[in-house]
């Protein structure tokens, strides 16, 4: 894989004041006019409302002593030039040089003039103040700041364009010229003012002038008038420089047809936290922090000159340390799965000699450091273990750290935000893609950087192109990568070529040590030094090196000292002990008895669940099992009753001593050391349940230990998925935290319980309609009670509906239960008169009806709002997770039959769409008139077309009006239902039926579709049946009005005939019956 170049251009400047010191300059100006702008203000504000608060506020001594610096800081610089534009910039610079003299003497005045009447006496100070400094002249000196400020946007414009003309460097090499400049530079101007008028006494007029002009912009983006945008950087040898003080953004633009020329300066650290908020997600760092650190003086051999003693002759090595120090390109461990990969890669993460190494690297040629690392999950979520997640990881990683990079690396993004303010939406791959690129052109002989990338195998997505990205990257030999794997052919086909080393040939003497410190003492005490050496020497020989089956025997002949064996029998269970990992696993698992064997393939079954669907590895905590497996039905009817530390404690040692006998260490309770930033304060947040490793999460999927845990739970009434929903309801319950932002504990196990009642409804045992009662229950009292106690029912589901925000409207128990598909409970518990959870639409509250038609209004009201949410699913946003969306739309599509059963009114129409639930069955209908033959197969192969007919047919046997118009949507489309010559907006709904589920037909005259041509073959006869279908349901309609008989079978010739004249009698026909 070769890199995009990026399209941005990086010029440097040599001219008499090199751009960025003009441009520093003209920062400070344009803070001084800001500033004295903003004071001016106040004053009137002062003049108008005669404020006592306000009077007592300003600081009118201090502002006239900012003024005296602005004036001394800018009558000390540097001159541009003597071009006439450069003479006309110094003429603004001097000229606010004496605005700020005239603005100090009157500020000084007002000082004096509150004084002498004493702060209380705010309206006779006010009145003095206003004779001294009348309100007209603070209008004219406003005039002028303004005017300056234009003049400098245009005169720095200007002078930008003819001084890169003047050293070659001409931006109109794509005969274009800069219209807006925007900068970001350090604001020492501010720390200078903060520290007072004696720093400036004690500096000359050359010691100034050095800080003004060395207060250049740590970059510059320009905008030119094609729209290109180019990066001035500063020169190499004087590389930008993140401080801590603070930054400022600055903006020039030119006049334009919409909006004059301006200068402006704001804070830069709104959009530096709108840029990593964008880029920043919840579980960036758990694999790492999750990672076990080393043991005891373990790995330290890495960063030795040669192999660890007791290594095998050809035992793949590279040394480690000299590539950190000098070497390029990548840097390859890899190892078998449990070799201990990621607990290597986190203790060179750590040590203090890789920073050491990495410094000796950049300063070699006097650049500077940026590192940034990622470790990828295959348990984790889909951001844990995809490209953008690692992506965005980097970025966060460098951008947070070095912020004047946000504007080299997105410039769009950067002046998008810088013209508007708010939240960004996460970055598509394409864009991460592409900034990172533009992120690595940054490297150079001032810039090097160093990526550690942990579980390349555990990456889900193409192996081989993430492989191509790297080595392309590395490339450069002032780029490197330390990236970890298990020896997966696609990852040897890429990385062998590279310095490398083979994990499990190189830990025999941790093994030993990790052994020793676990059983040393105990055995020689039991058995002897003899008998302890040669347990400990078998160990580490039928370890091959796998780190993760030495813990595991390790804990095993714990047991079997705890239980006394002898040395023969401590031997034997080290024998039986498999040397392969997945081996290993199936021999501990059938030592254990049958009873014990049972409820471990409970625990299983449940964790399993739980992994998949709680999308949150560290969000499964003891107390959750504990009520999955000790919860009976009717618990879940409990109060709210949080639990104390105490009685948590008490569940976490029950439940870890449970996981130690019968999981055979597969699962073990973890401390989670991280703070849970985006959830509250809780006891939950310290302690999870957790596999031990990926591979023993691989080998409970096998297909063959799949079947044997689930026949070890058949025939009982062990159902997993109802288990997990009545777990997360009663952890829910027993929560004891204050919800301050919609994520939440509460929120999280409240839709991991909507998630299990889905996938429950999926299996055919529903969960009981009392129970989703009881989660729609807690989660309001949560809710209600700490966040919106007053709020609108539907505003406290909003967490939970998020993702989609168009079904806001329907936002209840009954909305969330629409989304996930619950046939079963909206089939027993329809919309009640007497719900209190839905509030009526505007429209219907400006309705004048009495109590008792409000009420039956309402009940309809709420069945047809979920009607219009349903079809709008269906048909149009399709909200349902990758892979769900076949069986979560037969299951919606159920719903609507049942609403309109339930007296859901098809016609009724909702703000602010005007739109009804049958306004939508017809738009997907012109919709599908333009992609006819892709509705077609869709019918065929049963999917939302097939389930948009049968529906159809239930519409109109629920009233839909058969009248109603259809817009006509002429966009060139030959197969749209236009006919020839007419330019009218509406077609009839049997016009815009009759073109997507009749034959397709060859283009004939283009613009008459309906012409007939040759008919596709495979055209299928259910298609010709739903015609007659509906013919048929006019015939019922007519049977129902008790008219004659005798239409139908000129209706079914018509049809027949596909002519225009037959379908224009089927819809008359149907009116007369609508109208009676």
């Amino acid at each position: 894989m070769c890199f995009v170049a990026p399209s941005i251009l990086f010029l440097y400047f040599r001219p008499n004041m090199e751009p960025l010191s003009a441009l520093g300059i003209a920062a400070a100006v344009v803070q001084f006019l800001d500033y004295a702008t903003k004071k001016c203000r106040t004053v009137q504000h002062l003049y108008n409302e005669g404020e006592g608060a306000l009077f007592k506020e300003i600081a009118f001594e201090q502002v006239a002593g900012d003024l005296v610096e602005f004036s001394s800081l800018l009558r000390s610089r540097s001159r541009f030039g003597n071009a006439d534009n450069d003479e006309a910039i110094d003429n603004i610079v001097d000229n606010c040089v004496n605005i700020a003299n005239r603005l100090s003497g009157r500020f000084t005045k007002l000082a004096a003039l509150r004084q002498a009447a004493g702060e209380n006496l705010v309206r006779k100070a006010v009145a003095l103040m206003k004779a001294a400094w009348k309100s007209e002249d603070i209008e004219y000196e406003m005039d002028q700041l303004a005017a300056y400020q234009r003049q400098l946007s245009l005169r720095m414009l200007y002078h930008l364009n003819t001084t890169a003309e003047a050293q070659n460097q001409r931006f109109d090499a794509v005969e274009s010229k800069i219209v807006e400049v925007m900068v970001v530079a350090g604001d020492k101007l501010d720390s200078i003012l903060r520290q007072g008028a004696a720093l400036h006494r004690r500096l000359d007029e050359v010691e100034t002038r050095g800080i003004l002009e060395g207060n250049k912009p740590v970059t510059v983006v320009l905008k030119l008038e094609n729209g290109d945008t180019k990066v001035i950087e500063p020169p190499r040898d004087d590389p930008p420089r993140f401080r801590s003080h603070r930054q400022v953004l600055m903006t020039l633009t030119s006049d334009s047809e919409t909006k004059p020329a301006t200068a402006q300066v704001e804070d830069f650290i709104p959009i530096q936290q709108a840029v990593l908020h964008s880029l920043y997600f919840r579980r960036v760092s758990d694999r790492y922090d999750g990672v076990k650190a080393a043991h005891a003086k373990t790995y330290e051999w890495v960063f030795g000159e040669s192999k660890p003693t007791n290594t095998e002759a050809d035992a793949l090595w590279s040394p480690l340390l000299p590539w950190l120090e000098s070497g390029m390109g990548c840097y390859w461990v890899n190892g078998k799965a449990g070799s201990g990969k990621s607990t290597l890669l986190k203790f060179i993460a750590q040590h203090k000699q890789t920073l050491g190494a990495l410094n000796r690297w950049v300063k070699g040629n006097g650049s500077h450091l940026i590192r940034a690392s990622f470790f990828f999950w295959n348990l984790g979520t889909e951001l844990q273990k995809t490209r953008a997640g690692l992506l965005r990881a980097l970025l966060y990683d460098i951008l947070g750290t070095r912020p004047h990079l946000i504007s080299v690396v997105m410039p769009e993004l950067w002046t998008a935000l810088a013209r508007s303010r708010g939240a960004l939406e996460s970055p598509s791959d394409s864009e991460l893609l592409k900034w990172f690129h533009r992120l690595l052109a940054q490297a150079s002989q001032t810039s090097r950087f160093f990526f550690l990338i942990d579980g390349i195998d555990e990456f889900e997505g193409d192996h081989i192109d993430l492989a191509n990205t790297i080595i392309e990257s590395s490339k450069d030999p002032n780029i490197k990568f330390l990236i970890s794997s298990r020896p997966l052919p696609s990852c040897v086909h890429s990385f062998s070529c590279f310095p490398a080393l083979k994990l499990q040939d190189l830990t025999q003497g941790d093994i030993r040590r990790y052994a020793q410190d676990h059983l040393h003492a105990e055995l020689e005490r039991r058995y002897g030094e003899s008998h302890r050496d040669q347990v400990i020497t078998q160990i580490v020989d039928k370890s091959s090196g796998v780190f993760l089956w030495v813990v595991l025997v390790v804990r095993s002949l714990l047991v079997g000292l705890h239980n006394w064996d002898d040395f023969d029998e401590l031997l034997l269970r080290l024998e039986e002990l498999p040397s392969d990992l997945k081996d290993l696993y199936a021999h501990m698992f059938g030592k254990l008895t049958a009873g014990y064997r049972q409820e471990a393939s409970q625990i299983f079954q449940l964790c399993l669940l739980a992994l998949d669907k709680q999308n949150d590895p560290r969000l499964f905590p003891p107390r959750q099992l504990h009520f999955a497996q000790t919860t009976t039905y009717d618990e879940v009817q409990t109060s709210f009753l949080p639990y104390s530390k105490e009685e948590d404690a008490r569940i976490c040692e029950s439940v870890a001593g449970r996981l130690r006998s019968r999981c055979s260490g597969l699962i073990e309770m973890r401390s989670t050391a991280r703070e849970m930033k985006d959830y509250t304060e809780s006891t939950l947040q310290h302690v999870s349940i957790e596999f031990i490793h990926r591979s023993a999460v691989e080998f409970l999927r096998l297909p063959e230990v799949v079947s044997g845990l689930f026949s070890l739970t058949e025939g009982s009434s062990f159902n997993p998925v109802l288990r997990m929903f009545r777990s997360c309801l009663l952890l829910s319950k027993t929560l004891d935290e204050k919800i301050k932002k919609s994520d939440s504990l509460v929120q999280f196990f409240t839709s991991c319980a909507l998630e299990y009642s889905s996938l429950a409804e999926e299996a055919g045992t529903a969960v009981p309609s009392m129970h989703l009662f009881e989660l729609d229950k807690t989660f309001r009292h949560h809710l209600g009670r700490y966040i919106m106690p007053n709020a609108a029912p539907h505003l406290i589901y909003m967490s939970l509906l998020r993702s989609n925000k168009k079904l806001m409207e329907s936002a209840t128990l009954y909305g969330l239960a629409l989304q996930r598909g619950l046939v079963t409970f909206m089939r027993e518990s329809p919309p009640s008169i007497h719900d209190p959870r839905f509030s009526l639409t505007m429209s219907m509250q400006s309705v004048g009806l009495f109590e008792a038609q409000q009420k039956a209004l309402r009940a309809t009201t709420q069945a047809t709002r979920l009607l219009y949410d349903a079809v709008n699913s269906l048909l149009f946003l399709k909200p349902w997770p990758r892979g769900k969306g076949a069986v979560l739309g037969t299951r919606c599509a159920t719903i609507c039959n049942l609403l309109l059963a339930q007296g859901a009114d098809p016609n009724f129409r909702f703000d602010p769409t005007y739109k009804s639930p049958w306004d939508l069955m017809l738009d997907f209908a012109t919709y599908s008139a333009q992609h006819k033959q892709d509705f077609h197969s869709d019918f065929q192969q049963r999917g939302v077309a097939y389930l948009y007919s049968q529906l159809l047919m239930t519409f109109l046997n629920h009233g839909a009006n058969t009248n109603a118009l259809v817009a006509r949507r002429n966009l060139n489309d030959p197969g749209y239902f236009l006919e020839r010559n007419n330019t009218s907006m509406y077609g009839s709904v049997l016009e815009a039926l009759d073109f997507i589920y009749s034959r397709i037909e060859t283009l004939g005259d283009s613009r008459d579709p309906w012409r007939s041509g040759n008919q596709v073959a495979n055209y299928p006869q259910e298609l010709e049946d739903f015609h007659r279908l509906i013919v048929q349901t006019v015939q019922d309609m007519e049977n129902k009005k008790g008219l004659k008989g005798g239409r139908t079978e000129k209706l079914l010739a018509a049809v027949s005939s596909k002519s225009r004249f037959g379908f224009k009698k089927i819809g008359k026909a149907i009116s007369n019956l609508k109208n009676g």
